[in-house]
């Protein structure tokens, strides 16, 4: 670099190697009994307890290592490569698997440095950039590979008495589940960076799936742990911020989006999610509700198709007379109940005429954040929000129905009481109100898959910070106080089944509401001070 010169080209090379290793113990100790004459000893004289409950332990350990090193050089302050390895190793995986390699690869133009740049004024950042990486997930349960023994007590003619059994089928060749990723995009700044603009798109296989998998009945067990085929995900993502200041007002706004399409690739034979959870009640079949299968979304809602409303007996009857069991539909069908779609046109209503209804993963994802200052003011709020998502409601149905899952009568909505079928009311859009469930009009099908829509404001606050000439006689550097309000509003026509915004931890369950509460509405105070 020259002294005094207003640009300063140069050469860089930084590189790093490193190791890491770390290791986790669980230890897990349980003792419970009731009826304690007096608290005075607290749980330092558990035997004091008259109802005692079997002692439980359990303990675990896992260990990870890793060995890691990256390189990376720029020409000019213009042209840019990085290269990085990893090779990790957990002992979560088969013993023949318990290591692999995961490189990545970076190029980079700043175009900005080049020299037909240097005449202008409005573009301040324009940097192309792509890459292509593998990284690994090892997020599972920690003796997954193995079989393990599971040892219990029992009752036998009066007698406590242990026994032991296997409760997993081992895989010795469960391995790292890889996702590899490319993505190619740019940075864009004008004027002085007050605009700012981040576009990308990404290609994204994630291989190996670690997926608890069914197997015969004939092993004695429901799954196993492996390794299962791959999914994509694409889409393009975007990010553009602008800040402007007018005298003593600062302003600034951040939108953000992304787009996706998942999809399954390579998994053989379907995958079912069982849950039990929402078993198989009279008239409640939601078994079997989530399939993941070749070129569809993962956790794809799998169910029935409704085509309206039974309006008459005659209806009925002249499916029925068509049916080669002479029964067009399971169950006592009556005026006011679903009518299913026979997909395979066997002439009647089964298992087989399941098929894909659904999925929970938004086509696009956004989000807003706009903040304003004046003078010792200051204010921000957070919104975002999804498109093109659906919801698999089990609220919704049974929220629709009197009927509910333990035999008995539940509350329901003022909407459906208003709006099932009657013979005065042919155009209701819910079935009829029955004691019991006799057709079936609760069973997994897509008259309960509902528009997830959603636009939230997550976050307001304001703020007003203290003139520092005030604070310095109270020996503070800084004093704020604020008002902070979360959980605002949500806009989205789902509102009156609950909360759109459904998450679970398990991929298979994705866009799926099982029933919760709603996020509430919190409104805090605080003051921030530094000394």
């Amino acid at each position: 670099c020259l002294v005094g010169s207003e640009m300063c080209i140069r050469d860089s090379i930084n590189a790093m190697a490193g190791l890491s290793w770390q290791e986790r113990k669980y230890d897990y100790s349980r003792m419970y009994t009731e009826n304690f004459t007096t608290d005075f000893f607290e749980d330092f004289n558990m035997d004091a307890g008259t109802k005692p409950d079997a002692p439980k332990t359990y303990w675990e350990r896992w260990a990870m290592n890793s060995y890691f090193l990256r390189f990376a050089y720029t020409f000019k302050d213009r042209y840019s490569a990085t290269i990085t390895g990893r090779y990790d190793g957990s002992s979560k995986f088969g013993k023949n698997n318990k290591y692999a390699f995961f490189p990545s690869a970076g190029l980079a133009w700043n175009i900005t440095q080049e020299d037909f740049m240097s005449d202008q004024n409005t573009i301040s950042n324009l940097k192309l950039h792509t890459s292509y990486g593998l990284t690994g997930n090892s997020e599972i349960g920690v003796y997954k590979s193995l079989a393990t023994v599971k040892s219990e007590t029992l009752l036998l003619n009066g007698t406590r008495n242990s026994y032991s059994y296997l409760n997993r089928l081992p895989n010795s060749d469960l391995k790292w589940e890889k996702t590899a990723q490319f993505d190619i995009g740019f940075d864009l700044g004008l004027f002085n960076n007050r605009i700012t603009l981040d576009a990308s798109y990404y290609n994204k296989k994630t291989s190996d799936l670690l997926l608890d998998a069914p197997v015969p009945h004939t092993t004695g067990f429901e799954t196993v742990y492996k390794n299962i085929g791959s999914i994509r995900n694409k889409g393009f993502e975007v990010s553009a911020a602008w800040n402007k200041s007018f005298g003593d007002w600062n302003v600034g706004v951040r939108v953000n989006g992304s787009t996706l399409k998942n999809e399954a690739v390579e998994v053989g034979d379907p995958i079912f999610y069982k849950n039990n959870s929402y078993g198989t009640q009279d008239g409640d079949d939601w078994d079997n509700h989530s399939i993941t299968q070749n070129g569809y979304a993962v956790g794809s809602y799998y169910g029935w198709k409704v085509a309206g409303i039974f309006q008459n007996q005659q209806e009925i009857d002249a499916l029925n007379a068509q049916s080669p069991t002479g029964k067009y539909q399971d169950g006592d069908t009556a005026p006011g109940d679903f009518k299913y779609i026979d997909l395979n046109g066997d002439g009647q209503i089964t298992d087989e005429d399941r098929t894909v209804i659904g999925n929970g993963f938004p086509t696009l994802s956004y989000g807003l954040n706009l903040t304003a200052s004046y003078k010792n003011f200051d204010f921000s709020m957070n919104m975002y929000g999804v498109a093109g998502m659906d919801v698999y409601s089990y609220s919704a149905a049974r929220l629709t129905s009197m009927y509910g899952p333990d035999g008995g009568y539940q509350n329901v909505l003022a909407e459906y009481v208003k709006n099932a079928w009657t013979l005065e009311n042919p155009n209701g859009k819910y079935p009829r109100i029955t004691k019991g469930d006799h057709n079936k009009n609760h069973r997994s099908s897509d008259a309960f898959i509902k528009k997830g829509d959603y636009l939230k404001i997550s976050n307001i606050q304001f703020g007003y910070t203290f003139p520092k000439n005030l604070v310095k006689h109270a020996k503070m550097e800084n004093a704020r106080m604020f008002v902070s309000a979360d959980n605002i509003l949500t806009l989205s026509s789902y509102n009156k089944w609950g909360d759109p915004e459904v998450g679970s931890d398990r991929v298979l369950l994705t866009g799926f509401d099982g029933g919760r509460y709603p996020f509430p509405l919190s409104v805090s105070f605080g003051v921030s001070v530094q000394f």
